[in-house]
């Protein structure tokens, strides 16, 4: 089976400063229902490549498309829609929990919001619960719940299990693995855990000198 491209990225530059490049002349390409691990040091880039990929900040130059259709040809919001972010440190609002996860698909079914959070080792009880008050790896596996209730076609994640213990990272794993199979997804995990990486199943690419290289 053939899988079409969904993003693909062409010489990317970007700098925060005007001067000294965060990315140089990156490519990168992701397809249907692939996987793409990201690992780097701290500070080399990785978080600010998945922010053009969500086009939180637009590259100096390069050219960008998904879905066929280069980014500029995208409504922001539609393109957030179908390529949703999930940053390092979790954005959620004070308010319950279910009314975190439905910010944005206020008509989600119930069914689906346990579907995901059992597969995320939540208990439903969180849902009453004041998302200020639960644990930043709770919040975390939030985050992401709710960005797959908008059923999105990449899901970008940065550093979703760093607040997690051994036994719920491989339980994130595994749901993750999953919900991806079951629905098609695409996605890029960026992590700082070249051993991981180099152990789970997708691509596994090292961001160094601005740019992705095979690992």
């Amino acid at each position: 089976m053939t899988h079409s491209t969904l993003v693909n990225l062409l010489n990317v530059f970007f700098s925060y400063d005007g001067a000294t490049p965060t990315l140089s002349g990156l490519d990168f390409t992701l397809k249907e229902g692939e996987v793409k691990y990201i690992s780097g040091h701290s500070g080399c880039g990785k978080s600010t490549f998945l922010k053009i990929l969500n086009r939180l900040v637009e590259p100096v130059a390069g050219d960008l498309q998904f879905g066929q259709k280069p980014y500029g040809a995208w409504d922001v919001k539609e393109l957030r829609k179908n390529i949703q972010l999930v940053q390092q440190i979790p954005v959620l609002f004070n308010a319950t929990v279910e009314e975190n996860l439905r910010l944005a698909t206020p008509n989600a079914s119930p069914e689906e919001i346990k579907y995901l959070l059992d597969a995320f080792n939540l208990p439903p009880e969180i849902l009453g619960k004041n998302a200020k008050n639960i644990s930043v790896g709770q919040a975390q596996r939030v985050c992401v719940a709710r960005a797959l209730l908008l059923r999105p076609k990449v899901l970008l994640m940065d550093e979703p299990t760093a607040a997690l213990d051994m036994e719920n990272r491989e339980i994130f794993q595994n749901a993750f693995d999953r919900v991806r199979a079951e629905r098609g997804l695409a996605a890029v995990w960026v992590t700082h855990d070249v051993e991981r990486a180099g152990r789970m199943d997708g691509g596994h690419l090292a961001m160094k000198g601005g740019r992705l290289h095979d690992n």
